[in-house]
């Protein structure tokens, strides 16, 4: 084994005022630590060198009234601007959609920084009532984001403010279903905090959501890199409220992954070592995932326990549309168990709560998951209805890649129809359209049908 030996301190020092560099010196060039010792003894030296390095006079301890005052002074201008901006976006939110953009236009109030930070706060406010409101409103916030004047603000106040606004919209589009959205706003959001200085804790915000619509477009490995990266920072930073969702997300990575058996470990650290930081839409986020990892590997009970705690909490806090899907997937865990009476129940009167919600993708979910129990059961024609109803739906909503889920709606509803569709055809379908949100030039290949 060779033992490498470095300079000492003398003969770095001695090399101070060589022109010695790296590419010159035999040393140097293959050893970085002390190449980069020596850089930063010059970078001393040059310091050193200056005089402001040698003056003695002390600097001045008591505070500067005027400092003070001035710095007052700005606080409350910020202040006056959040309020009005929060009055202004208030009073737009209560208005017919169909004024708001017209209205911003007309308004100074709603388009400054403060107004977009608003917009973003309601959007994220929405999410627990309204799923397809938070969308609309994060939509405004990217608007308002656009006319901003960079010559207005402050060195990368308006950039900052841009990459904020796609931030949420990539997150209230996940939230809703539509994958590739959220795509292109988490590159807008990158690209527009990429031209600005903004702390690692922004960015691994950003990751999350990220990592989120990895793991639905199946790029799992990427997904956890992205969600691994921002739980070292969010922990860097102290906050491990965001810690633990990181986590959550890492193993919801493994869940869309089918690896519930990795899964598992890492939702039982986040309860067990994270329960004093936990909120409880965290709580229940990681019941969820729990209930879901559980349920497959066999653990009916103890799935179906998780899955009551998460709609309990998810209820309690009101956010009604995470407590719409708790439901679906207790319906699901019903039919799995054979209790097809219960889960046909369970799959009615949750298509109705995510029709409420705007959540058309959840709707036409539950919709195909009712289908599938009524044909074993040879009740084609309300099958049939149920997916005339989701063909309208998506003619109303436009869910992404429309075209291509109406032609599998509408061949579901025909084959219902004409008594030749099976459970099997409409689990076909389902399965396509989850893949269509994260493949959109994905084709329909119609199952086989009975004979007529």
């Amino acid at each position: 084994m060779i033992v490498e030996r470095h300079y000492d301190d003398e003969t770095l020092i001695g090399l101070l005022g060589s022109s010695l560099d790296a590419e010159r010196d035999p040393h140097l060039a293959v050893c970085s630590s002390c190449s980069e010792t020596l850089a930063s003894y010059r970078a001393i030296a040059e310091v050193l060198g200056h005089d402001a390095a040698w003056d003695l006079r002390d600097l001045r301890q008591e505070p500067v009234p005027e400092t003070i005052s001035a710095l007052r002074m700005f606080s409350s201008v910020l202040a006056a601007e959040e309020e009005e901006a929060r009055s202004a976006v208030a009073a737009l939110l209560a208005r017919p959609k169909t004024a708001w953009v017209s209205a911003i236009s007309h308004s100074l109030e709603l388009q400054s920084v403060a107004a977009v930070n608003a917009f973003i706060a309601a959007s994220e406010k929405a999410i627990d009532r309204d799923p397809s409101d938070a969308l609309a409103v994060a939509a405004l916030a990217t608007h308002v984001a656009r006319l901003l004047k960079c010559d207005e603000y402050p060195d990368s106040v308006v950039s900052r403010a841009v990459g904020a606004a796609w931030r949420q919209y990539a997150y209230a589009a996940f939230y809703v279903g539509e994958y590739p959205a959220a795509s292109e706003a988490v590159a807008k959001s990158a690209a527009a905090f990429a031209a600005c200085a903004v702390s690692d804790y922004d960015l691994a915000r950003l990751s999350i959501i990220r990592g989120l619509i990895l793991s639905q477009q199946e790029q799992h490995d990427a997904a956890r890199e992205e969600v691994q990266h921002a739980a070292a920072v969010f922990d860097a930073f102290g906050d491990r409220s965001r810690a633990a969702s990181a986590r959550v997300a890492e193993a919801y990575s493994l869940i869309s992954e089918h690896r519930y058996q990795e899964a598992l470990p890492i939702l039982r650290t986040v309860e067990r070592d994270y329960a004093e930081d936990l909120d409880n839409y965290s709580r229940a986020n990681v019941a969820n995932n729990l209930a879901v990892c559980l349920m497959e590997l066999g653990s009916v009970i103890e799935a179906f326990d998780q899955y009551s705690i998460a709609a309990a909490i998810y209820d309690e806090i009101g956010n009604a549309p995470e407590a719409a899907r708790v439901r679906h997937n207790i319906g699901c865990l019903l039919a799995a168990q054979g209790r097809l009476g219960d889960a046909q129940a369970r799959f009615r009167s949750v298509r109705m709560e995510y029709r409420r919600l705007g959540m058309a993708d959840g709707a036409v979910a539950a919709a195909l998951d009712l289908a599938e129990l009524l044909l074993a059961e040879n009740a084609h024609a309300e099958a049939a209805a149920l997916c005339g109803a989701a063909v309208e739906q998506f003619q109303k909503t436009g869910l992404s890649a429309t075209t291509k889920g109406l032609t599998a709606l509408s061949f579901l509803r025909e084959a219902a129809a004409q008594r030749r569709a099976t459970p099997e055809t409409a689990r076909r379908v389902r399965r396509y359209l989850e893949r269509l949100s994260r493949e959109p030039q994905l084709l329909f290949a119609p199952p086989p049908l009975l004979a007529p």
